[in-house]
């Protein structure tokens, strides 16, 4: 008889379980997107590195023209030879991003100002570093610039182009094999009527998240011997194993036995959780290995909520993406005592406010309300559920 572990308490003991030991690699700044840098990087230098101009202009010293307005326009001598330093009194013509001559601490715009012979009329006042990129406004030598285990998105990889940083450190793709199985499945295209969607589901989103590198092992009949063989296969490349389909306690549900038989153990045999109770956590040779539900939500719940969370967590994983909302729920929900449910919801602007409608469809194996779900509202095993009209946290998917 399965006894049911709460998802939370089986991400803890996974991550109390087992390692993931991964090795580092050089990599430029071109293939760093979603990539996870393996130690902390500081700025090497100031940027900007000197005061430069923020605009086009004439730089000079604002005390030369604290009273200047279009009534009242005070000359400078203009110097054309643009010199590396100028006294109160002088103006030099400045181009957008040149750096500052000693001296000048502001610059005054194009439009504020005229050219007069060898002069240049001044005819608004500007304060000290007025339209000015002060040096180190951006960077200051030694600022983190990204922390170790932070996804890389793009403006971190600009960033690191403008401290003219080549390559970075980052952690090796994990490895990720995934073992579809069910004699009833086969790939669009074959015999059958059941073509594999789960597995790509899985595939696609563990894949997307960057830092993955995933293999799909195709479709495995329904043979524990033929099973075993392939969980073995993975196990010689993989760093985490997934299985789906065969978790459930029906005689042709093999995946458990197939992996007893080359030596694994099954740690958690089944999760209070639904859609996806069937979910088990194994290991092998001391690698994780899930085993999930053959129906895609179900499968894609359990690597939301239990695969993600763990390697995220085990990696030390910085996401900055943002991952849950609040919003208004349009309609009454039930709970299951002992149980938490993942009930898939549709958001849509309602007025001022974000309302999520649960999607009526809830089966396993309905893709289409995954089309149609912005994220899952999460009801606790010891919720009854959720009026119409409460405020509720939505996770996205």
């Amino acid at each position: 008889m399965m006894r049911y572990v709460p998802i939370d308490e089986a991400v803890n003991f996974s991550l109390s379980n087992f390692k993931l030991s991964v090795e580092t690699e050089k990599l430029e700044l071109e293939q760093l997107l979603k990539r996870i840098p393996a130690k902390e990087i500081r700025s090497p230098v100031r940027v900007p590195p000197t005061n430069r101009s923020a605009v086009d202009g004439f730089a000079l010293c604002s005390d030369s023209v604290t009273s200047a307005s279009s009534n009242n326009p005070i000359p400078l001598v203009l110097r054309e030879d643009k010199p590396g330093k100028i006294s109160c009194g002088e103006a030099v013509p400045i181009s957008t991003g040149d750096p500052l001559p000693d001296g000048a601490d502001a610059v005054v715009m194009l439009e504020d100002a005229e050219k007069e012979g060898n002069r240049v009329l001044i005819m608004k006042s500007v304060a000290k570093f007025d339209n000015v990129s002060r040096a180190g406004e951006d960077f200051e030598q030694g600022d983190i610039v990204l922390s170790r285990g932070t996804l890389i998105r793009p403006w971190h990889v600009a960033s690191l182009s403008a401290l003219g940083l080549e390559e970075v450190d980052v952690f090796r793709k994990l490895k990720v094999g995934i073992i579809a199985t069910g004699s009833e499945v086969s790939e669009p295209g074959g015999e059958g009527f059941v073509f594999d969607s789960t597995s790509k589901l899985i595939a696609g989103y563990l894949a997307e998240q960057g830092y993955m590198d995933v293999k799909r092992y195709g479709i495995v009949e329904d043979d524990e011997e033929v099973i075993a063989s392939v969980i073995e296969k993975a196990w010689e490349k993989e760093d985490i194993i997934i299985t789906t389909g065969g978790t459930g306690p029906g005689s042709r549900d093999l995946c458990v036995k197939a992996l007893q038989r080359v030596g694994g153990k099954i740690l958690i045999r089944g999760i209070a959780m639904r859609p996806g109770r069937p979910t088990s956590v194994g290991e092998l040779k001391s690698k994780p290995v899930f085993l999930l539900s053959g129906y895609p939500v179900a499968a894609f719940v359990g690597v939301r909520f239990l695969v993600l969370p763990f390697i995220e967590e085990k990696l030390g994983i910085i996401d900055q993406r943002l991952r849950f909302i609040f919003a208004k729920l349009t309609s009454r929900v039930f709970g299951e005592v002992g149980v938490e449910s993942f009930i898939r919801v549709k958001l849509s602007p309602c007025g001022n406010e974000l309302c999520a409608d649960p999607i009526m469809l809830r089966g396993s194996g309905i893709l289409s309300s995954l089309l149609n779900a912005g994220g899952f509202l999460r009801i606790p095993r010891n919720a009854e559920g959720y009026e119409a009209g409460e405020i509720v946290r939505i996770e996205l998917v």
